[in-house]
């Protein structure tokens, strides 16, 4: 059964005219009526009772009527579906993010874009650079939110979300919080708060290099892998901590955050999606992330 004879069927039923059926479909009106026979050739049953004046749906025509109806009702909808689908605008999107994300407005992102693709189900997974790069190459995530540095990106497109530096979080009353910045010379003997060197062995490196090169050897007091837990340490008086300088960073009245110099790493945040994916709602994703990490930009 042909999809354009229930077509044909539906217009000429709708309509009880064969030649007004054959205006509404752009056809000749030989060509529906040898659609409308084949049809019922192929049912096995007349489904109109045609006179020179009227055409009347017989009980097998009001039969196929009704069925008609859902069974194109249906097509339509999953062609609409598909197509939705396949430009994005439906489905789900599966976004990893590490935690440096939701201090340049990673929420608002996410809130917008659930206003504008309403019909796309945003799945979030918080986790590390690596895991992502894992889970993207697993095609468990479509698009990561990520900080690489070292790590190996083949296969994966980077779009930089931000670009930004370290800051320096003191305790309030500590003695460098008066200056306007701090040399990184000046933390040589100072109880640090830093990340484990298993979160990311080269960035760790990095940084304690860019440390020695300014003849500062600080002591390394406690290490955590989040930027709330280095923050309240640092309130706490235990020591300083590096984190990352983004417009949310969420430091409290007893937190002092003052610009470094020395040649610390930059910080970079990117999107990260597999090399050829067309995924029009990863894209748009990526610019409201842009668009919220720098408002007003």
């Amino acid at each position: 059964m042909e999809f354009k004879h229930l077509r044909t069927f539906l217009a000429v039923a709708e309509e009880l005219h064969f030649g007004r059926a054959a205006r509404r479909l752009n056809l000749a009106q030989p060509a529906v009526s040898l659609q409308v026979k084949a049809l019922e050739e192929e049912l096995g049953a007349p489904l109109f009772v045609r006179t020179s004046r009227s055409v009347v749906l017989t009980p097998a025509g009001v039969h196929v009527l009704a069925e008609a109806r859902g069974i194109l009702g249906r097509t339509e909808k999953l062609a609409a579906d598909v197509r939705r689908l396949a430009t994005g605008e439906a489905g789900r999107l599966a976004v990893g993010f590490v935690g440096p994300m939701l201090d340049c407005g990673l929420a608002r992102a996410v809130r917008r874009f659930r206003a504008g693709w309403p019909e796309v189900g945003v799945s979030l997974v918080e986790c590390g650079t690596p895991e992502q790069i894992a889970r993207l190459a697993r095609n468990e995530l479509d698009l990561g939110l990520a900080r690489p540095f070292g790590h190996e990106l083949s296969g994966l497109e980077e779009a930089i979300i931000v670009r930004t530096s370290y800051v320096l979080a003191l305790p309030r009353d500590h003695a460098l919080a008066g200056l306007a910045s701090v040399p990184l010379s000046r933390l040589d003997g100072e109880p640090l708060i830093l990340f484990p060197r298993s979160g990311n062995p080269r960035l760790y490196d990095a940084m304690l290099a860019a440390l020695n090169r300014a003849g500062a050897a600080p002591r390394i007091v406690q290490e955590t892998t989040t930027k709330r837990a280095a923050l309240a340490l640092v309130a706490a008086g235990l020591g300083s901590s590096f984190v990352p300088d983004l417009p949310d960073t969420g430091a409290g009245a007893d937190v002092a955050l003052k610009p470094v110099t020395g040649g610390l790493p930059e910080v970079i945040l990117s999107a990260l999606t597999p090399v050829g994916a067309d995924l029009p709602a990863a894209r748009r994703f990526i610019e409201l992330c842009r668009e919220e990490a720098a408002p007003g930009v």
